[in-house]
């Protein structure tokens, strides 16, 4: 699975975001099959940051079409709203921990809300010490509970590493 993400900015502290999952699935009898999720349309605002403090607070709201193929599984078949407040923190100059607070609402009546708590830790070397291709892995806890009676806690944990595709930086 694979994410495409175009984030832009507009505003000193206002951002746009566009995302797709792709996904490559093994259905059994079907055989391997590729598809994409459902389409999602996100906006975010800093409430506060500070570079001297290497902190940022911000709150943002995403809706997720229901674009993908849920027969496939890869996509939830329903317009799903999300909202959440988000907080990083740089730990020194190359290092930090990210935590987000999720509430999802599914359109569907007979899906649940969800609420999430995700955190990140990571670190990014770069290939040149001044400026080049950063590499940052890190590894995040999902914790999720559907809103529902006798629903359990589901916890994930899910390393990933980002790649600058170039020395400027401006891709990843």
């Amino acid at each position: 699975s694979h994410q495409f993400v175009w984030e832009q900015r507009f505003g000193p502290l206002n951002q746009i975001e566009l995302s797709v999952p792709i996904t490559r699935a093994d259905l059994g009898a079907e055989g391997w099959k590729s598809g994409t999720g459902d389409l999602a349309v996100g906006v975010k605002h800093a409430l506060t940051h500070s570079l001297e403090k290497g902190s940022i607070l911000a709150v943002g709201g995403e809706l997720s079409l229901p674009t993908g193929d849920e027969a496939k599984g890869f996509g939830a078949g329903t317009t799903v709203f999300e909202s959440y407040v988000a907080w990083d923190k740089l730990l020194g100059t190359d290092s930090f921990i990210q935590v987000q607070g999720i509430v999802e609402m599914p359109q569907d009546d007979a899906l649940p809300n969800e609420v999430v708590l995700r955190t990140a830790l990571g670190r990014t070397w770069t290939t040149d010490a001044s400026f080049g291709r950063a590499w940052t892995p890190m590894l995040e806890v999902l914790a999720a509970k559907p809103q529902e009676s006798g629903a359990e806690i589901e916890w994930d944990v899910v390393p990933q590493i980002q790649l600058t595709l170039n020395k400027r930086q401006h891709l990843q």
